[in-house]
């Protein structure tokens, strides 16, 4: 129960620092270097909240180079996981996206209890293969195909959509 304490608070204040940001008085169009998002399903499987930085405009190929992280858990169950990721970004307003990264899993177990089969850490490896489409404003909205691998599982392919605010 403990955990879900702490991430209810982590969300409230997430949402809390964007309240604050949009009193601003800058126009959102001069920003663009950092954004935010609700992931559904995707790397974190069911619920995740995301952080990315774009570390890299015009390089090679693309134009936007991104890292991510992000907490995630599947509700109400005691799992909590945190996605770390590089993605590239190709297009300005219609943009397809591709990226991998590190997933740390973490499964809550109580002393005594054999239920779970699920290590209680793990690393998997994820990605992500997409369409990411940027608004004039500040709005984004990400689907794609959302592949993983783990030692225990091997690969297994999964979907997510994003809503978020660049800033």
């Amino acid at each position: 129960m403990n955990n879900s304490k702490c991430l209810i608070y982590i969300i409230i204040l997430l949402f809390n620092f964007t309240l604050l940001k949009s009193n601003d008085t800058i126009p959102l169009k001069n920003f663009g270097n950092e954004l935010w998002y609700v992931e559904l399903m995707g790397n974190s499987f069911v619920l995740s909240f995301n952080y990315e930085y774009s570390i890299i405009k015009k390089f090679l190929f693309t134009d936007e180079t991104n890292i991510r992280i992000g907490i995630g858990s599947a509700f109400p169950f005691d799992y909590l996981n945190i996605p770390v990721m590089l993605n590239f970004i190709y297009g300005k307003k219609h943009c397809f996206e591709i990226g991998a990264g590190l997933l740390f899993d973490y499964v809550y177990k109580e002393k005594g209890k054999s239920e779970y089969t699920y290590p209680q850490q793990t690393i998997k490896y994820i990605s992500v293969i997409g369409y990411r489409y940027k608004n004039d404003g500040d709005i984004i909205i990400r689907a794609g195909l959302t592949p993983f691998y783990s030692s225990d599982v091997g690969i297994r392919l999964w979907t997510g959509i994003s809503f978020g605010q660049y800033f």
